[in-house]
């Protein structure tokens, strides 16, 4: 699985992991063709969330080949390991430009790298020619947090209940 992620949509993923790590102590994540799914259940069992991220919200993803029996890709990761990650959602925004996310599965490890962003430097600035405009100069490569997760294989994690059963319904726009 590969998975790249840009923009204002890093923070939203940011969010979701957080949101998640309010449930569980582990991150199950599961690559299907309709998109990443990310999911977390408590130690009783007796509460679930699940964020499916569609394919669009990425600028990049591929699933990657189905494992064993056309099974799509599924791992666990322990909830603390992932939020380190994300630690600090305000930061996240004004510096990282793009996660990438690759899922490793004969090797058991997720791979996050954050890939930072620079401001562009200027030509003409303090101790530059007054009066001219500042020219931008070509950007400077920016930084590469690289975070290599330790991963297990796992069944998929679903919620057993009955629609019928639920007497009340939330739906909201995106925005």
């Amino acid at each position: 699985m590969r998975c790249v992620v840009t923009g204002g949509n890093v923070k939203v993923l940011g969010k979701a992991v957080h949101a998640l790590s309010r449930i569980g102590d582990e991150l199950y994540l599961e690559a299907t063709e309709s998109g990443l799914s990310l999911r977390a259940v408590n130690a009783s069992r007796s509460a679930f969330a699940s964020f499916l991220f569609a394919p669009l919200f990425f600028q990049q993803y591929e699933r990657g080949s189905p494992s064993r029996g056309g099974q799509p890709l599924r791992c666990k990761v322990l909830m603390k390991s992932f939020l380190g990650v994300f630690r600090s959602l305000p930061a996240l925004e004004k510096t990282v430009g793009k996660c990438l996310l690759v899922l490793r599965p004969p090797a058991g490890r997720l791979v996050v790298q954050l890939h930072c962003k620079h401001g562009e430097r200027r030509a003409g600035g303090p101790g530059g020619r007054v009066g001219r405009p500042a020219e931008p100069l070509p950007r400077a490569p920016g930084v590469t947090r690289t975070h290599s997760l330790a991963s297990q294989e796992c069944e998929r994690l679903q919620a057993v209940f009955s629609t019928q059963r639920c007497a009340h319904r939330l739906r909201a726009p995106a925005r």
